[in-house]
């Protein structure tokens, strides 16, 4: 594949734009439902896709494959409900993953270390969406919980919950400053 001056520069600028991308979170708006997307809030429907894709591939369990559990979805209201100038980063690492996705073999050859940086990412991005609590399951009864379940965790405990009396406990002495006068 030869490589003009034009196709070097377009590639160049579109890597720039990625680097630098926007600097806030204020242009972010939702996008109407699609055939391929539902309604977002954060994220743009190219981003959802590549999330989506990205957890098929690392989580592939049987809520994400038979799209009990929208990972991407989670991971939109996640950020719609908790914008920080932290996911800026993220946005732009995951569009240089995109523009990276169809030289990653050659780009793993120069820099062995960028692949396992690339599986990390996905790795946390999917964590995120698929184990966090934007699946709704602390609103759920334990009966119709889904994640949940099948790492073990049985959820969050009742605010009257107490742990039974055969597991140690600590003193009460040694948590002063931690315990509200009375208990």
């Amino acid at each position: 594949m030869a490589l003009s001056r034009r196709l070097f520069l377009k590639r160049a600028g579109l890597v720039m734009g990625t680097i630098v991308g926007p600097w806030s979170l204020a242009g972010r708006k939702g996008f109407a439902a699609t055939a391929g997307t539902p309604q977002l809030r954060f994220l743009t429907p190219a981003e959802y896709n590549t999330i989506k894709n990205m957890s098929l591939e690392i989580i592939p369990d049987e809520p994400v494959l038979n799209r009990t559990v929208d990972v991407a979805l989670n991971v939109d209201k996640f950020f719609a409900q908790n914008p920080s100038p932290d996911f800026l980063v993220m946005l732009r690492y995951m569009r240089l993953i995109q523009l990276a996705q169809p030289v990653l073999g050659l780009v793993n050859r120069l820099v062995p270390a960028t692949g396992e940086d690339i599986r990390s990412f996905k790795k946390m991005i999917c964590a995120l969406g698929y184990y966090s609590d934007a699946n709704g399951e602390a609103d759920l009864p334990p009966e119709k919980r889904v994640v949940w379940p099948r790492i073990g965790y049985g959820g969050p405990k009742a605010d009257d919950w107490m742990p039974p009396d055969s597991e140690v406990q600590v003193d009460k002495s040694l948590l002063v400053d931690r315990i509200k006068a009375g208990n």
